[in-house]
């Protein structure tokens, strides 16, 4: 938000001062000048030299909530302002695509069924290597994985065109056993990740990972 030039904070300033009803600070310094008039008058004990001032009493009165409401309008301006900033940071924040990421019932979903069914070897999760999002996303399986028992690894593949759309493709063996595809296969549905399964002429199961475009996140 741009600042304001000096011409336009004091009309700002002004008109932000003089706006609105009268306030309770308004009241009672009108309310206590009259009174203080009336009773200057009224009271024989009064002296002259009271009597001749008490007009000046709500002049001063009025002056002084003038002042009062000059003081107070700079900081309802830079207010206003600040309110608005922190509504527009908001509106960005929440328009910022969430990176993916594992909650604690997700892993604890993965870990449960996962663990029944472990590999005989490494279980291998590749991600695209242009996509940051991919690499911290299989980060966090391979962790999630170990957590049951496996020997996961990552590595990193720039393009497969075997692999498909883009988002999660869990891999089975043609032949072979697949027990522990199954187990992850389930680990993922009862954590509502969304994913595909595919078989290909491979001796081991495999995860990819690739995020690098825009994909349904289910």
């Amino acid at each position: 938000m741009g600042l304001m030039s000096a011409p336009s904070f004091a009309r700002e300033w002004v008109s932000r001062s003089f706006h609105g009803s009268i306030s309770k600070s308004d009241l009672l310094g009108s309310v206590v000048g009259n009174a203080l008039t009336v009773w200057a008058h009224v009271d024989p004990r009064s002296d002259t030299t009271v009597t001749d001032l008490s007009w000046q009493i709500p002049v001063f009165a009025l002056a002084g909530t003038i002042a009062l409401r000059l003081l107070i309008a700079p900081y309802g301006m830079w207010k206003e302002q600040k309110d608005r900033a922190d509504q527009a940071e908001a509106a960005i924040a929440d328009a910022k695509p969430r990176r993916r990421t594992l909650s604690e019932a997700q892993r604890q979903s993965i870990v449960r069924e996962a663990s029944r069914h472990p590999p005989a070897g490494e279980f291998s999760i590749i991600y695209q290597g242009s996509s940051q999002e991919a690499v911290l996303y299989a980060s966090e399986i391979q962790e999630t994985l170990r957590l049951a028992g496996w020997n996961a690894a990552c590595d990193t593949l720039m393009y497969d065109n075997r692999i498909g759309s883009r988002g999660l493709a869990l891999i089975s063996p043609e032949n072979g056993p697949s027990d522990y595809i199954d187990a992850l296969a389930l680990g993922f549905d009862h954590a509502g990740i969304a994913f595909r399964r595919q078989r290909a002429a491979i001796d081991q199961g495999r995860l990819f990972v690739d995020f690098s475009e825009d994909v349904d996140r289910g």
